[in-house]
């Protein structure tokens, strides 16, 4: 139609067998043994590799694998070559050989981590993966040059540093390169303390409340992990767009705490028209507003109306019934650390009108939910409800009533997350009860 020419090509393909190796040889390897050569193979494997057929991009990409194995365990000089595959064509059956040069190994002589007390220098090292007397992984060096630059930090030594990152004498090779010196300068510097907390970019957030979820009191001493904490407990109240919190000198032992705020807006209002088959036409309305009086009382309105425009949802006898409006709609009011506690408060009063199959329900609740936090990653709470339900419009006198339920319900909450906002593992248990009886009303 548009006058291009177009030009089909077709392929056959003879699929044959697959090609399964039957053999997997390691020559020239002492330090490892062919059972942990063989299950390292396996255990890394694609899914074609495992199931023994033949996959030549993961052979190939095995050697790396296996090379890096190597220089983990101090054989920095180990060589691998590429896989040599060999097909009988009497029997069909293959083998995969791997060709292993292991040259000697480099052990790890001294290991010196200067600008720290003796103690600290002792207690660090056990937690390195590299030791002395064990063969060097210059893989995990620089992961445990980032565990020594956390580690300090989380001790007090808030502005410390490693001084040699860059520098080639931090790690230096004997002439045989069977042995290496580790030299790292540290420059710890003194502990730093909190003198004062300054906040900066609240409007209507009041100091008390980022005072409270920063937990940072004058003469505290300043970790990184006490910042992030800050830092995620300030995000987690989703009132802020942006959170900054640091340290703001490191000339002498004390500093003061830098927090920047950035708010958002607090109020949200949607509202959403809507059609349904079965329900009619239908309005919404969603009104929420956070960071009430500057302490993040949060509050909430929703509501959704609907008027049907028949009734054969409803039982035979129902169907010349008057339609009702009906609704479902609910307020909730949450405060954290309510009159200066420890416990969290929630407020919730629905009232809802709905029809069913042989009679229309008119249900009221009310709630509240007390919780407290006994650690980061445990809180328990307590729910009481009470629920009025009104039976109508019914096509029987026996399902006209009403009913008044009491209920409490007891919870807890483990949270083994790594953090609240934005966690990359971990996971959150819930495990709650609810017992329905006459002492709750």
């Amino acid at each position: 139609r548009n006058g291009d020419i177009n030009y089909y090509y077709y392929v056959d393909i003879s699929v044959n067998k697959r090609v399964k190796f039957n053999e997997l040889l390691f020559v020239g390897n002492n330090y490892f043994s062919n059972k942990e050569l063989r299950d390292f193979f396996f255990t890394e494997a694609s899914e074609q590799a495992a199931s023994n057929i033949l996959d030549q991009k993961y052979f190939s990409s095995f050697s790396a694998l296996l090379k890096e194995k190597y220089i983990k365990a101090g054989f920095l000089s180990a060589t691998i070559d590429k896989p040599v595959t060999f097909y009988d064509y009497s029997t069909e059956k293959m083998s995969v050989t791997f060709r292993i040069r292991e040259g000697s190994k480099t052990k790890v002589e001294s290991f010196k981590i200067l600008g720290i007390p003796f103690d600290q220098e002792k207690l660090l090292k056990n937690k390195l993966t590299n030791k002395i007397g064990l063969g060097f992984n210059p893989i995990a060096f620089q992961d445990d040059l980032k565990l020594i630059n956390n580690y300090l930090k989380d001790s007090g030594y808030y502005f410390s540093k490693i001084l040699n990152t860059k520098s080639l004498g931090i790690v230096e090779y004997n002439s045989d390169d069977t042995m290496v010196k580790i030299n790292i300068e540290v420059e710890a510097g003194p502990k730093i303390y909190v003198d004062d907390i300054i906040i900066i970019g609240n409007q209507k957030t009041r100091k008390k409340l980022i005072l409270r979820e920063v937990k940072l009191e004058p003469g505290a001493l300043v970790t990184s992990s006490k910042i992030e904490h800050a830092q995620a407990n300030l995000l987690a109240l989703g009132i802020f767009s942006s959170v900054q919190i640091k340290p703001v000198t490191q000339n002498s032992t004390k500093t003061d705490i830098l927090v920047f705020v950035r708010e958002k807006d607090f109020g949200l209002v949607e509202f959403s028209p809507g059609l349904r088959t079965d329900l009619g036409f239908k309005v919404g309305a969603n009104i929420n507003y956070k960071n009430l009086d500057g302490m993040n009382k949060r509050v909430s309105f929703n509501s959704v109306i609907n008027r049907r425009f028949d009734l054969t949802d409803l039982a035979e006898e129902r169907k010349d019934s008057k339609s009702l409006i009906e609704f479902d709609s609910s307020l909730n009011f949450l405060e954290d650390k309510i009159f200066n506690s420890e416990f969290d408060l929630r407020l919730s009063l629905s009232k809802s009108r709905k029809r069913f199959y042989a009679y229309d329900v008119d249900l009221q609740r009310a709630a509240y939910t007390v919780s407290y936090d006994f650690t980061r990653w445990f809180n328990i709470s307590f729910r009481q409800q009470i629920e009025s339900v009104s039976q109508f419009n019914a096509i029987q006198d026996s399902n006209h009533g009403h009913f008044q339920i009491g209920s409490f319900t007891p919870a807890l909450k483990i949270d083994l997350r790594n953090r609240s906002i934005n966690p990359t593992s971990g996971a959150e248990f819930t495990l709650s009860s609810e017992y329905a009886t006459p002492l709750f009303f």
